[in-house]
């Protein structure tokens, strides 16, 4: 039956009956697709924490400033091994498209690989971009430049405050740290350090300013915490700064006469590698030509609804790469449709494409199943359809820049939203296979319990397809 004009649910049924009904056509649909898959439970729990971008909060470089929503900086290593273990493939070239904090780039600097990494939030990448030149700094000069700065401003000093909101707010913010942080960024500015020490500064500076306000970042967006000891401005910065240039020094003195591999950061979208930029460089335009990689490596952002550019909107607005509410809300309307937090606009890639119909069908009767109850039932299907338009699109230009018998692998988690379960890592496998991959092998790197006992499918995966030689 075509899943297009089937109802996930049969009125008739009880209710019970129906729920039960409607998740055992979706499973029935998962196991089809993942019936395509070598699937890989390992016995040993130790891979679930190439998942745990927290345990990146205690290795060098990547502490410099770390996303909650990242992955261990050990897990890019880790596949480049496992690839060359079972399929005897060894990359040259590795792109991810979906970069976050660099972790990519910087796990694999000293391994003789180059990487590009490509992510669209303006302050992540130039993040990204500021760790993974960690081997060009000079601990010298950064010293020398902090020794200069001074921390009292100057009464009656007038500084050019951000227009968000938040940073005027005495309840998230005592007034003399933002002062202070404003000041610093200005002397930064004006020191005469080179530019590679002022992007170290001000990532410290970044790293400082959740740490000294009432705010958390917490699942889905900043949220208010009112915490009983916080730093001053003046006493985070120091801590950062001499804790960053203590990693920055143990990893140099480790270096000796190998130097990283070519790394690049540019900023842009996943879903065009036609339009891609190096603002920190001065760089306008770059475009990824076809066959340019051998290896694809990413994680997407979940479908978990956060909204990345209200959760580090502190960061955007401080340093600069946001200074009006029209520009941030361009922002946030061009970011992948992975939440709800704006309404995007409305399109039907998958539907338009006829080998898709299969898949474009579950999605819609997805998004109209009774599964989604309450405010899931209001949010979620426009979600559902956005997210994996998206995905097709950014597979299709992955499918391009990939050469012929070149690896993609992308490590996703699945969810339940009301009681719809989501098999997001076949869902994309799916729609990579038409888009032209080979699908080969899914491992499970842990189980997610959840509070249902429909669990079949929540967990979170790596999967490896092939492009055909």
């Amino acid at each position: 039956m075509d899943p297009s004009e089937q109802t996930m649910t049969v009125r008739a049924l009880p209710a019970e009956a129906e729920t039960e009904h409607d998740i055992a056509l979706l499973e029935q649909w998962y196991a089809q697709i993942e019936s395509r898959f070598d699937v890989e439970v390992p016995e040993s729990g130790w891979l679930r924490f190439l998942c745990d971008g927290r345990l990146n909060e205690n290795i060098p470089i990547h502490s410099w400033y770390t996303l909650k929503e990242a992955f261990s900086a050990r897990f890019p290593v880790w596949l480049v091994e496992y690839l060359a273990d079972i399929y005897d493939f060894h990359p040259e070239r590795v792109l991810d498209p979906f970069v976050g904090g660099g972790t990519t780039n910087i796990s694999l600097s000293l391994t003789g690989i180059h990487t590009l990494g490509v992510e669209y939030n303006p302050f992540i990448a130039w993040m990204a971009h500021v760790k993974s030149c960690w081997w060009a700094y000079d601990p010298d000069e950064i010293k020398h430049t902090i020794e200069k700065l001074a921390f009292d401003v100057p009464t009656g000093m007038r500084l050019r405050w951000p227009k968000l909101t938040t940073f005027h707010r005495t309840k998230y913010f005592r007034r003399s740290d933002v002062r202070v942080l404003l000041y610093v960024l200005a002397q930064i500015e004006d020191s005469d350090g080179s530019n590679l020490t002022k992007q170290f500064l001000r990532l410290g500076v970044a790293a400082a300013v959740e740490e000294i306000s009432n705010l958390r970042k917490d699942g889905r967006a900043l949220r208010y915490v009112r915490k009983k000891r916080r730093p001053t401005a003046q006493t985070a910065l120091i801590n950062n700064w001499h804790r960053s240039l203590k990693g920055l020094e143990e990893s140099l003195s480790g270096l000796e006469d190998a130097q990283p591999d070519d790394s690049c950061i540019c900023e842009g979208s996943a879903l065009d590698l036609t339009d891609l930029r190096k603002p920190w460089e001065g760089t306008s335009s770059l475009s990824i030509s076809d066959s340019a990689f051998d290896l694809v490596l990413y994680s997407p952002p979940y479908l978990n609804n956060f909204d990345y550019s209200e959760i580090y909107k502190l960061e955007l607005w401080l340093l600069g790469f946001v200074k009006t509410y029209g520009q941030w809300k361009e922002l946030r309307h061009s970011t992948l449709r992975s939440h709800h937090s704006v309404k995007f606009e409305v399109t039907s890639h998958l539907n338009d494409n006829p080998t898709a119909a299969e898949v474009a069908g579950y999605l819609t009767a997805m998004g109209s199943s009774t599964l989604l109850t309450g405010y899931a039932s209001e949010t979620m299907p426009p979600v559902i359809l956005g997210y994996f338009d998206d995905m097709y699109l950014a597979l299709k230009e992955q499918f391009r820049v990939l050469k012929p018998g070149g690896f993609l692998t992308y490590m996703v988690a699945n969810s339940r939203h009301s009681d719809l379960p989501i098999a997001t890592d076949l869902i994309i496998g799916e729609i990579a296979r038409l888009v032209g991959f080979i699908p080969l092998k899914l491992i499970v790197l842990h189980k997610r319990n959840g509070r249902t006992r429909r669990k079949k499918y929540l967990r979170e995966s790596v999967v490896i397809l092939r492009k055909p030689q």
